[in-house]
């Protein structure tokens, strides 16, 4: 199956590389690069990047979608999106949040176990990505990631293929909820009108 994903996505990985490297070296040129923070700097990676990836899909009319700030693509039946790695986790930036969660689960659910494994190609979505140093000044590597088949690989040659754990706990938030005092003393009173009422 790892195999056949590869293959599928063969012919565009040369692109993919090609223009992930220059859309890095174009956001370099920006002229707030070393005055501003590392998030411009990656808000500016992504739109050159994602622009440029979207003009040359166009020319081999691949589909293309933008969508909740997520730039995704169509190749031969793998639906891929490109995004920013974080540098030690080496997973998608936002993976802790529910969204990024919420697209694991997707992936996941894709694979039917029974007595034999089947997959259902069409369904499954690719993560491709990039992850830099600290200080933005280059790009270690670009990768593919497919949570649901747990394997990642480098498009650059070898192309080895690595497994990583797919188990990343739900996200947790903890909020503490303040009011004013005037606030909590009129929900504490409606409170105490229906109380009242429903007796």
């Amino acid at each position: 199956m790892i195999n056949i994903i590869k293959n599928s996505l063969k012919p565009y990985l040369n692109d993919i590389y090609r223009i992930s490297k220059l859309g890095f070296e174009e956001a370099k040129r920006d002229r707030y690069w070393d005055k501003l923070d590392n998030r411009y700097r990656s808000t500016r990676i992504s739109a050159i990047t994602t622009h440029l990836l979207e003009e040359k899909f166009k020319e081999l009319n691949i589909f293309t979608n933008r969508s909740n700030n997520t730039f995704r693509f169509v190749i031969n039946n793998t639906i891929c999106r490109y995004k920013k790695l974080n540098n030690k986790t080496k997973l998608p930036q936002n993976v802790e949040t529910f969204k990024n969660n919420e697209f694991i689960k997707q992936q996941c659910s894709l694979l039917k176990i029974d007595d034999y494994i089947s997959y259902n190609l069409s369904n499954i979505p690719i993560t491709i990505g990039y992850y830099t140093d600290y200080f933005y000044s280059k790009i270690f590597a670009i990768e593919v990631i497919c949570h649901a088949l747990n394997f990642r690989f480098e498009i650059e040659e070898p192309q080895t293929v690595v497994n990583f754990a797919q188990h990343i706990s739900e996200p947790v938030r903890e909020a503490k909820i303040s009011a004013s005092k005037g606030a909590i003393k009129e929900r504490l009173n409606n409170a105490k009108q229906e109380n009242n009422e429903s007796n």
